[in-house]
């Protein structure tokens, strides 16, 4: 725990951030967001059964719009 006390009070100094650095940060961080929940986000279309063509053709009749 000592360790880490030092090391805090090791960061107190100032840094200079340009205003570039800091959107390119900020554009990082929204990315790296937006790609983590595009992985980690449930999927809509989930399909359970023996015979998932079945559902494929039924959706692509939805889609066209023939029921």
């Amino acid at each position: 725990m000592e360790e880490i006390k030092k090391f805090w009070d090791s960061l107190d100094g100032l840094m200079l951030v340009r205003k570039r650095e800091l959107a390119l940060g900020g554009a990082l961080c929204v990315m790296t967001g937006l790609c983590a929940g595009l992985l980690l986000s449930p999927r809509k279309t989930v399909v359970i059964g023996a015979r998932p063509e079945e559902e494929d053709i039924k959706k692509k009749r939805h889609l066209l719009g023939r029921h």
